[in-house]
């Protein structure tokens, strides 16, 4: 039996949400030119798409029937998204910063808040990934007090996870602490997902272990990382959690 290797889930995951808010089947977005099965391999990351793929599915999104009509070409906010998440899971950080950034412009002048969220929040990524931390903590400030956060506790805890994480990178240790600690209120606070709260634990277990106080990282990896991590769907942020408790242990 032919392995098959799965790549970054970010694409997939963005692609499957979109599809979904606008009641398509994997059958409809595909249409003539692309079977159910391919779009399913591209949800599911295990096929990666290449510029004219992501170009008939921009177009497919964009004029879905009983939604607003939106512009799918090369320059619009719905290709330059999913060209975006594509890059992250390419590891193609650079790309995925300047196309991260050109997608949330184009949400903005569509007036669509809560994709420029999303967008603004994978540009923050990029930059953390790139080393930038000065441009992701004034990025991630910003999302964490907009006002979009403040009304949805799920988007709050991540933009304060994404906060903590450059102001431990930053060695700003204990701002690093306190914003991780707002995040894991945050996403205890409404329904936010399983992903989301132990991110947002695991940001709080390594800016604990950085500042030297193990005896606490301990005690949250044990009554916090541990139960989330044996529940989580997603296995990559799962192993994360596990390694991240082992390292606390070994420490």
């Amino acid at each position: 039996r032919t392995a098959v290797t799965v790549m970054g889930k970010t694409f997939g995951k963005r692609l499957e949400t979109s599809r979904q808010e606008r009641h398509l089947s994997r059958r409809e977005l595909g249409g003539p030119e692309l079977a159910e099965r391919e779009v399913s391999l591209l949800e599911t990351g295990r096929r990666e798409p290449g510029r004219q793929v992501l170009g008939h599915l921009a177009e497919r999104l964009a004029a879905a029937p009983g939604c607003p009509p939106r512009a799918g070409g090369p320059n619009s906010a719905i290709y330059l998204g999913l060209a975006a998440s594509q890059a992250w899971d390419e590891r193609n950080y650079f790309v995925c910063l300047e196309t991260a950034v050109a997608a949330a412009a184009g949400a903005r002048s569509e007036d669509d808040a809560e994709d420029w969220f999303e967008m603004s929040l994978l540009a923050g990524n990029a930059w953390l990934k790139l080393g930038h931390y000065r441009f992701c903590i004034k990025q991630a400030s910003a999302l964490a007090r907009h006002p979009l956060a403040r009304s949805r506790a799920e988007l709050r805890a991540r933009a304060l996870e994404l906060l903590a994480r450059a102001c431990q990178g930053a060695g700003r240790l204990p701002e690093a602490v306190r914003h991780s600690r707002q995040a894991v209120e945050s996403a205890q606070e409404g329904p936010a997902a399983a992903e989301v709260g132990l991110a947002a634990c695991l940001s709080l277990a390594a800016a604990l272990t950085e500042s030297g106080r193990l005896s606490q990282a301990w005690e949250y990896c044990r009554v916090m990382v541990l139960p989330l991590a044996e529940t989580v769907p997603d296995t990559l942020l799962a192993g994360k959690g596990f390694w991240a408790v082992g390292n606390v242990a070994f420490r």
